[in-house]
């Protein structure tokens, strides 16, 4: 990880808040003892995600590089798997997931869209408005968060396969689409994911909206960055009702691409404070997030990993049926899907299921639900001299 790198890992693509503990890490291995601090815990009480659909992944794959965004930003924007001349891209204000009950399909209920940035774009591989300039069946783009209208909204982001006609232009009546669909959503200003800072005036306290950097930070490698990811009943975005089935996607720099495909940032995940032993929470400090069901669950065990490497660990769960809560990614045998991000990065990713349940036996109540967790930063001891975290090329 480069000395002032950005840590955009953990993303939900569901409804609810993500925080993260996330202190830098300076060194390897031996230094992460040495001249320890009082660590700020990382919170997140009001975020707002989207609920992903159970599926497989597709063939073809539409996504942004954050979950949520402030107005007057950019969001880039990548697409893989399509075969067609070019891809249209198109944004469009989303009010309700529509009947299948999931945020980022096509049945979204549309909201207003006549402000500025919602005219589609089309982008063909290795064009002049692709971003990484090759053909390589991966195409970059971006979009302007428009600061006119996007606060507080969701977003639904759709890349469609499309060739143009006779008329040889993109964006007319003629043009021809050959099925290839792809969607996701992101929001502006309703998620936030937080960091745990050892530095500054709120040690010992969780924070949001921040970057884990040398700056703010001194995580080792082989320390464990906790995170949690929150949804508060009364958030804009979508309240988690008992009842309901609903799935979240955990996403994280994993490896260092086509680049330095045997260095490492995140390698694993495991219990939220195997290294931050004393913390706070996961959710007793978040108001509305006392009592309540609190459980945990086994975290998968990723068979991609060298044998020895991961060290077994559990999510904490907050209101959440632990019996309910599946892996849906990948396969029985592997739940773990590792995605080429950009040609220094890999991202991995698990889908997960669960049913909301504060276990006081009132069905249907709309409740604050929460998953904590930890993120591994990989040791050179595992993996070889300069690849683990500390010279991970993102």
């Amino acid at each position: 990880m480069s000395r002032n790198g950005k840590f955009d890992v953990f993303r939900y693509i569901g409804s609810g808040k993500f925080d993260r503990i996330g202190r830098w890490f300076r060194g390897g291995r031996n230094s992460r003892r040495a001249g320890r601090r009082p660590r700020k815990h990382v919170d997140a009480t009001n975020l707002s995600l989207e609920s992903l659909e159970d599926r497989v992944m597709l063939s073809v794959n539409v996504y942004s590089d954050l979950a949520d965004y402030q107005p007057g930003e950019t969001a880039f924007i990548t697409a893989t798997g399509f075969t067609s001349e070019a891809v249209e891209f198109q944004v469009l204000h989303v009010t309700d997931p529509g009947a299948d009950g999931i945020w980022g399909t096509l049945d979204d209920t549309l909201g207003d869209n006549s402000g500025a940035g919602h005219v589609p774009w089309f982008v063909s591989d290795g064009g002049v408005n692709d971003l990484d300039g090759t053909v390589n069946g991966i195409i970059e783009t971006s979009w302007y968060v428009t600061p006119d209208d996007s606060l507080g909204e969701v977003f639904l982001l759709a890349a469609e396969g499309v060739a143009a006609g006779p008329d040889g232009s993109f964006g007319t009546s003629d043009d021809v689409y050959n099925g290839e669909v792809a969607s996701n959503v992101f929001t502006d200003g309703q998620q936030s994911l937080w960091a745990w800072r050892t530095e500054g005036p709120n040690a010992n306290s969780w924070l949001s909206g921040t970057t884990i950097q040398q700056a703010n930070s001194i995580y080792a490698e082989d320390d464990v960055i906790p995170f949690r990811w929150t949804i508060k009943n009364g958030n804009p975005a979508p309240k988690l009702q008992e009842g309901v089935t609903y799935t979240v996607r955990l996403d994280w720099d994993f490896a260092g691409g086509t680049t330095d495909p045997n260095k490492f940032m995140i390698d694993y995940l495991t219990t939220w404070n195997a290294t931050e032993a004393t913390a706070t929470g996961p959710f007793s400090d978040l108001s509305g997030f006392t009592g309540g069901n609190l459980s945990t669950t086994a975290i998968a065990t990723d068979p991609q990993l060298q044998a020895g490497v991961q060290t077994a660990g559990v999510f904490t769960l907050y209101n959440i049926d632990a019996s309910s809560f599946q892996y849906v990614s990948g396969t029985a045998s592997d739940r773990y899907v590792e995605v080429l991000f950009n040609s220094s990065q890999t991202r991995k990713h698990i889908d997960v299921t669960f049913t909301p349940n504060d276990g006081d036996g009132t069905p249907d109540e709309f409740l604050n639900v929460g998953i904590a967790w930890g993120g591994h930063l990989a040791a050179e001891s595992d993996y070889g001299l300069n690849k683990g975290a500390n010279n991970f090329p993102g």
